[in-house]
C-alpha cells in the first residue's frame, strides 16, 4: 500500500520520529484511534512490537524513507503534541551541530554553492567530533534504542547501529570515558546461545573481556 497518511498521521510520525520514543499504544500522543493506527500498519509505517506487557509503536524503515521525502508535508496544527515534536527537533539538531562542529547560522543561512570551471571539489574529510557532541550523539542511540528509558541495558550493536559515521575507536574511547564517569556500565552477555554475531562484532574489550551490553543514567 502507498503510503498517504493524513495530517494528524503526519503529525505523529514527526512526534516519534524527533522524540526518539517508541511509545505504548495507550500513551500514544497524538492519539491515534484503532482504524488509523491499522491504516498506518498497513501502509507499512509502523509495526507493533511487545514489550512486556504492553504493545510499543515502532517506526518503521519505510516511515524513515518517507519522512526523508516529505519534510514539507502539510501536518496537523491542532494538537499539542506538535511541541514536543518542535523540542524533540531541535535536542537533535543542537547534537548535529555539535557533532558536525557547525554554527547555527551555518544551518539557517547555508552559504551559496560556487559553482565553476575553476573549483576543484576536494575529497569529504571525517568530521571532527568534540567530546560534548559524541557524548550527546551516544546518549541519544542510547535512549532511541532503549524507547527513551534510562537504566536498563542495551546492546552495544544497537548503538553502533544508530552511530554509523562515528569511528569505533571514537565510540569505544566515549563509552569508556562514560564508564569511569559512572553514567554507564559495560557488560557481557554471559547466555553464550543469546550472543549474535553482531553482538561479538559489537563488543568492546575491557581488560581483556569482551562486553556487549550498556546501562546508562541521567546526568546528575
Amino acid at each position: 500500500m502507498t503510503p498517504d497518511p493524513s495530517p494528524k498521521q503526519i503529525l505523529f510520525i514527526w512526534v516519534l520520529l524527533f522524540t526518539g520514543n517508541e511509545p505504548a499504544v495507550s500513551k500514544v500522543k497524538p492519539k491515534i484511534f484503532p482504524k488509523e493506527r491499522t491504516q498506518m500498519m498497513e501502509a507499512g509505517l509502523i509495526r507493533l512490537e511487545t514489550r512486556g506487557r504492553s504493545k510499543h509503536i515502532v517506526l518503521t524503515d519505510k516511515a524513515w524513507g518517507w519522512a526523508a521525502e516529505h519534510l514539507d508535508a502539510a501536518f496537523s496544527l491542532q494538537s499539542l503534541a506538535s511541541a514536543p515534536a518542535l523540542g524533540g527537533l531541535l535536542k537533535k539538531l543542537k547534537a548535529f551541530l555539535e557533532v558536525r562542529e557547525l554554527a547555527l547560522a551555518d544551518f539557517l543561512n547555508p552559504a551559496p554553492a560556487k559553482p565553476g570551471p575553476e573549483a576543484v571539489p576536494r575529497p569529504a574529510e571525517p568530521a571532527r567530533v568534540s567530546a560534548a557532541g559524541l557524548e550527546a550523539a551516544v546518549v541519544r542511540a542510547y535512549l532511541q534504542a532503549s524507547g527513551s528509558v534510562w537504566n536498563v541495558w542495551v546492546k552495544l550493536a544497537e548503538i553502533r547501529k544508530r552511530l554509523p559515521d562515528v569511528p569505533r575507536a571514537d565510540l569505544d574511547r566515549e563509552l569508556l570515558r562514560l564508564e569511569k564517569a559512572k553514567r554507564a556500565i559495560l557488560y557481557p552477555i554471559e547466555d553464550s546461545e543469546a550472543l549474535r554475531p553482531e553482538d561479538q562484532a559489537a563488543a568492546i574489550n575491557v581488560a581483556g573481556f569482551k562486553r556487549h551490553i550498556v546501562q546508562m543514567r541521567a546526568e546528575v
